[in-house]
Formats: C-alpha cells, sequence, structure tokens
C-alpha cells in the first residue's frame, strides 16, 4: 500500500503570485499613454513619449525581477544601459555607426547630448526581444541573428516616428531606403551591427529552464501591430506601416505561432 500526497495545483516554480500583475498594470498604463499620444498634436505629445518610454521599460524591469531574479535583472539592465548610452555617446559626436545626428531637447534629461530616456527605450525592448529569440531556440548564433533583425525590425517604427516628432535630426538623411526618406540608410546598418554586438554580451546571460514569455511577447506584438496600425490609421504613413509590419512580423509570427502550439 502506497501513499499519494497531493501539493496542490501548483508546484513551487511556478506556482502564481500577486506580483505577476503587476508589470501588466505597468504595461497598461504605457498603452493607456500611447493611444493618449496618438489623439495628441505637437509638442503636447513630448511629455507622453518620455512616460511611454519609461513606463514599458518599467514593465519590463519588473517582469525581469520576478522571471529572471534580481542579480540577472539588475546586471541586464546596466549592461544595456551603459552599452546604449556609450553607443549614443560615440554617435552623436562621431556619426559612428548610424550616421551623423544630434538630439533636441525634447526628450528630457540629458547626459552629455544624449537624453537619459534613450537607453531606456532600448532596454525596453531588447530585452523582450531577446526572450523571444531564446524560446525559438537554444542555439547563440541563431538566438543573437534573431534577436538583432528582431530588434533592428523595431527601428522601422521608431526612428520615422521620433524624426517626424523632431526628437533627432539627421545631417545627411541621404540616401535612404525606400519611402523612409529623411533617415540615412546607415543608420539601419548602424543597428544590425550595434544590436548584434548587444545581443551577443546578453546571450551570455543564464537562462532560466522556464520563462513565462507572456509579457515580453505582448509588448513586442502591441509595438508590431499598434505601430503598424497607428501609422496606417491615424498617422497617414502607410509606407512606414508596411515597413513595420513585415520586417516585425519575422519575429513575432514565428513567436505567436510556437506560443499556440505550445498552449493550445
Amino acid at each position: 500500500m502506497s501513499e499519494r500526497f497531493y501539493a496542490g495545483r501548483w508546484s513551487d516554480a511556478i506556482k502564481p503570485s500577486p506580483f505577476r500583475i503587476v508589470p501588466w498594470l505597468i504595461f497598461l498604463v504605457s498603452i493607456g499613454l500611447m493611444i493618449a499620444w496618438v489623439l495628441l498634436t505637437g509638442d503636447d505629445r513630448h511629455p507622453f513619449t518620455i512616460g511611454i518610454v519609461t513606463t514599458t521599460a518599467l514593465a519590463v524591469f519588473v517582469w525581469s525581477l520576478k522571471s529572471n531574479g534580481p542579480i540577472w535583472t539588475s546586471a541586464s539592465f546596466l549592461t544595456i544601459f551603459i552599452f546604449t548610452y556609450l553607443l549614443e555617446l560615440i554617435g552623436v559626436n562621431t556619426g559612428i555607426p548610424f550616421g551623423q545626428y544630434e538630439y533636441t531637447d525634447s526628450l528630457g534629461f540629458q547626459l552629455a547630448e544624449v537624453p537619459v530616456v534613450v537607453p531606456l527605450a532600448w532596454y525596453s525592448m531588447a530585452i523582450p526581444t531577446l526572450m523571444i529569440a531564446r524560446s525559438l531556440s537554444k542555439r547563440k548564433f541563431i538566438v543573437v541573428m534573431m534577436a538583432t533583425i528582431g530588434l533592428t525590425a523595431w527601428d522601422f517604427l521608431l526612428d520615422p516616428w521620433m524624426v517626424a516628432e523632431g526628437h533627432w535630426v539627421w545631417q545627411n538623411p541621404e540616401p535612404s531606403l525606400p519611402g523612409l526618406t529623411g533617415i540615412p540608410i546607415t543608420n539601419f546598418i548602424g543597428w544590425l551591427i550595434s544590436t548584434f554586438l548587444l545581443f551577443l554580451i546578453l546571450d551570455l546571460f543564464p537562462r532560466r529552464r522556464v520563462i513565462p514569455l507572456a509579457l515580453p511577447l505582448a509588448i513586442y506584438s502591441w509595438q508590431w501591430i499598434g505601430g503598424a496600425f497607428s501609422n496606417l490609421v491615424f498617422l497617414d504613413n502607410s509606407i512606414v506601416a508596411y515597413y513595420v509590419f513585415f520586417a516585425m512580423a519575422l519575429l513575432a509570427v514565428p513567436a505567436i505561432f510556437t506560443q499556440y502550439v505550445k498552449y493550445r
């Protein structure tokens, strides 16, 4: 005769916690700010831009505390912040690797000509992109390449948005990609190189066996679908909408499909 003890539905490793709802609530605030941004015009949008970036980055950070632990989260945040700040600092002073550009004063506090909110923007999408890429493969090269493509694809949304709002100015915007006038092609080449190097570093961080992907995928998919939709319907920029939709789909669609197959 044997005895079996029922310890409940959830093991300690995956037991739900009320803390898990916090990053979702923060992300909902970010979505609300994005909707408000679309309805506003001119300089009234600038504080909402900063708010969108800050709340999204905070949602990612809080999510990571629970999913990856405080050491992993703090180390990855500092790595991304320092790497991208130095990258932007070199960029505005030398034009390497993106091309010659400069920031205006519309993005808030600057540290040596680089708005502090800019590294936060990098962080807010780099971690979700890395988590999605890791969910699709265990091979380092494939993970780094998928993450590089996924984050560079996001710049098809970011750069036209920021340039149109006057947050930064390109000194030599040509040659550009078809339909993306005002943004030099060197910008996207620079993104490919920079994100590749960034993800080479980030993928050195250890993996956990089980990572809840819902929030990273929601953030990336919102930028994908929401960005394409807002450009098509509200911003009257169908070219950008097409770039965003098809480029970001390269990472988003496989991730959504694999999650559907896994949990159906």
